[in-house]
């Protein structure tokens, strides 16, 4: 994967870059390490946003690297959509104001809310500066999904204008880089031959064998069969497909790392309920090679109404350990895809599971 950015990177040297990934997750970050090597880089990302982290240590800033991270000074409320998107707009002011301290040549924004990123996009076009809209999924679609199940008249009309707002922001991109090629189909043709496909990555950090040793003693030291689930839980992820499964393997463990409203429901439920589900909060990412290495089976989830084009990142950094992987997800969706190509075992299921020990 290196190879390949350096090759699609290859004309930007003594540029200064601002790169702005809202999640804050480790594979743009890597990007922006590698172009710090010929180019001056600004990384920006949500603070607030509860998201598993890159490692933004101080050791990794340096002359040609400057890391800023991004406050708000409200609790973020994933499931409140007014307060959600004063919240993504006040973000997009923040970005725009560092735009316009430190002028960067070109300005690479990855998965923004849509909100935010037609501000920052429109500000860039009037000022002559370049922008990338890199597209990690087909937001007005996931949306449109989840506000017709909320709120049906109006979720539709409110989608519509998200429809709207994201080809603007298509539009205006002097470039679009897409993590598949499917999501081509719904690129207008007018903006085709400035779009680009680099499928996403996890950068690979080798496991730790004393690190995997701990790991192993303080989570699961009956050396039980062990299902983990490492990264965020929100309504696309259906939380209720963890009590299904402990239901179905009582002598397993159900070891899952994230933290929020959804992993503080499920912990309820465990303590009264269900023994074998055990609630951590996030690892580091510098550790979660060595974390992810002691499950017998790593666990993806989606609801049925998560967008078809929503790829977890967690898929990615799963790969990397090549242990089995069970998707409970439409089988229709790029994620899934994705783990079927994948040459570790597998089984994808809708979540009726149906399945024994023998098939991981």
């Amino acid at each position: 994967m290196v190879e390949i950015i350096n090759r699609n990177t290859a004309r930007f040297v003594g540029r200064n870059i601002l790169i702005n990934d809202y999640s804050g997750h480790p594979f743009p970050f890597e990007l922006s390490q590698l172009l710090s090597k010929k180019n001056r880089i600004i990384h920006s990302y949500a603070q607030y946003f509860e998201t598993p982290k890159a490692n933004f240590g101080k050791k990794l800033q340096g002359k040609n690297l400057k890391i800023v991270p991004i406050n708000i000074n409200k609790k973020f409320k994933k499931d409140n959509f007014l307060l959600r998107r004063s919240m993504d707009l006040n973000y997009g002011k923040k970005i725009i104001d560092l735009i316009k301290k430190n002028n960067p040549d070109i300005v690479i924004c990855a998965q923004l809310p849509l909100d935010p990123l037609y501000k920052i996009i429109n500000y860039c076009q009037k000022n002559k500066i370049k922008t990338i809209f890199w597209m990690q999924d087909i937001y007005s679609f996931a949306i449109s999904k989840i506000l017709n199940k909320k709120i049906p008249l109006l979720g539709t009309l409110i989608g519509k204008y998200y429809f709207y707002l994201e080809k603007k922001c298509e539009d205006k991109s002097d470039k679009i880089i897409v993590i598949s090629p499917d999501y081509k189909r719904f690129i207008d043709t007018k903006n085709l031959s400035k779009t680009s496909v680099i499928e996403n990555w996890s950068p690979i950090i080798k496991p730790n064998k004393q690190k995997i040793k701990y790991f192993k003693k303080k989570y699961n030291p009956k050396n039980k069969f062990c299902f983990m689930y490492s990264g965020t839980l929100g309504y696309k992820h259906n939380p209720n497909l963890f009590i299904k499964l402990a239901e179905q393997f009582p002598n397993s463990i159900i070891l899952i790392s994230s933290k929020g409203k959804f992993a503080d429901k499920i912990k309820q439920i465990s303590k009264r309920k269900f023994k074998n589900i055990k609630i951590i909060d996030w690892v580091k990412y510098e550790n979660l090679s060595s974390f992810l290495s002691i499950a017998n089976t790593l666990i993806v989830t989606l609801e049925k109404d998560a967008s078809t084009f929503s790829v977890p990142s967690k898929i990615y950094a799963y790969l990397t350990i090549e242990k089995p992987i069970l998707g409970l997800m439409p089988i229709e969706n790029l994620g899934s895809k994705i783990i079927n190509k994948a040459k570790t075992k597998k089984l994808l299921s809708d979540g009726s599971f149906f399945c024994s020990y023998n098939d991981f």
